[in-house]
């Protein structure tokens, strides 16, 4: 007999129950998908307790995503500033042409 940890699974798992039938017939209810479960702090230590009112919450978007988005955001300020800044005989052909009047 071989004493590799793969036929030491495989042997625990041999004299289990199973049919196909029954996984085959398993339907999730509808109501599981509208259940939210509330974020709980779990201490990792013992002398360390939350108060009890403290709400752990993970944010929604990636911390590089994010990272991103307020370097991006940053620099478009920036170039917003300068823009502005800018006497009119340095701005862009397009800049000029937006404040012309061509009613005339």
């Amino acid at each position: 007999m071989d004493d590799s940890p793969a036929v030491g699974v495989a042997a625990l798992l041999a004299n289990l129950p199973s049919s196909s039938r029954r996984f085959s017939q398993l339907k999730q209810p509808t109501e599981w998908s509208r259940v939210s479960v509330p974020v709980t702090y779990y201490p990792t230590h013992e002398h360390t307790q939350p108060p009890p009112d403290q709400v752990v919450a993970t944010e929604k978007t990636n911390i590089l995503l994010r990272q991103f988005q307020q370097l991006a955001k940053a620099k478009r300020e920036r170039q917003k500033r300068s823009a502005s800044e800018q006497p009119p005989a340095c701005r862009s052909k397009s800049a000029k042409l937006a404040g012309a009047d061509w009613s005339t």
